[in-house]
């Protein structure tokens, strides 16, 4: 019964949004649904639905050129805006995660191959006959404007955002979006309800992204994201977004924390079109 409620809340969350679909599973423990007992415990898996990594691709490359002729700095503003929701809605990938796998898992979390080159170096290989990945790979692929977005001065915002059309538009989402994103920061700290998407070594990590912004269909991040499952999957992983596990009597901030969080996908929702070019699927 209590699954039942629960999706039909996701449905109605759901309405609507064009970039996102989502999905949710409920694992209880022993008699959850008396929830008279703080020491029953649920856990909500949220999921991309269909359950998959992302459940879309989008391109900035196309648009972005044109944004930045007609408003320079507000699509790398928008970019930011959108990365910066990433913990306060739901697992999003964009260009500088993609450069944060690169630095995990091809040169030892530094910025770039400098370290791993000059161990090599003192162990007498030449560093021409060596085949790695390279930041000059993925500063030639995607530039620094995009794995690096800077936010316009909100004064400079503000005025973008009273021009009608689209400039004015991305310029009231990005506004409203950092706005709420901040919000839930500050609120984050009174909450009696950890909203940290958890993963732990008995399920494993989880996997998925409900969406990827990229630079262009060519650019490295689907060979990162490829790196960075093979690593997961030898400590195992799930294609989920991530999980909460809650006491009964938690559920009810948990909604209301989620109804929030809900709030700010719907302003990314309707951010991205706006920013980025949907990739087909091949």
């Amino acid at each position: 019964m209590f699954a039942d409620t629960l999706k039909a809340w996701l449905d109605e969350q759901c309405k609507g949004l064009r970039v996102f679909d989502f999905s949710i599973h409920v694992s209880t423990g022993t008699g959850v649904a008396d929830e008279s007992s703080t020491n029953n415990m649920v856990t909500i898996f949220l999921s991309n639905d269909p359950q998959e990594i992302w459940h879309q691709v989008w391109c900035l490359e196309r648009r972005w050129k044109d944004l930045e002729r007609a408003a320079p700095g507000l699509a790398g503003s928008a970019l930011f805006a959108v990365r910066s929701a990433h913990v306060w809605s739901v697992p999003i990938f964009t260009p500088d995660v993609g450069l944060g796998f690169a630095m995990h898992y091809h040169w030892q979390g530094e910025e770039d191959e400098t370290w791993i080159l000059k161990e090599f170096a003192e162990e007498g290989r030449e560093a021409e006959g060596i085949d790695m990945f390279r930041r000059a790979d993925f500063d030639k692929a995607i530039p620094k404007y995009v794995s690096s977005p800077k936010m316009l001065a909100r004064r400079k915002l503000d005025r973008l955002a009273r021009r009608n059309g689209t400039i004015g538009t991305i310029a009231e989402l990005t506004g409203d979006l950092i706005y709420a994103v901040r919000t839930e920061h500050k609120r984050q700290r009174h909450e009696k309800v950890d909203m940290t998407f958890s993963s732990d070594d008995d399920d494993g990590e989880a996997l998925a992204y409900a969406l990827a912004v990229r630079w262009n269909p060519t650019d490295p991040l689907a060979q990162l994201v490829d790196d960075h499952l093979q690593y997961v999957s030898q400590i195992g992983g799930n294609d989920t977004l991530g999980w909460f596990t809650l006491q009964a009597g938690q559920i009810p901030s948990w909604i209301a924390q989620m109804e929030r969080r809900f709030a700010i996908v719907r302003l990314i929702d309707q951010l991205v079109p706006l920013i980025a070019t949907k990739q087909s699927r091949p």
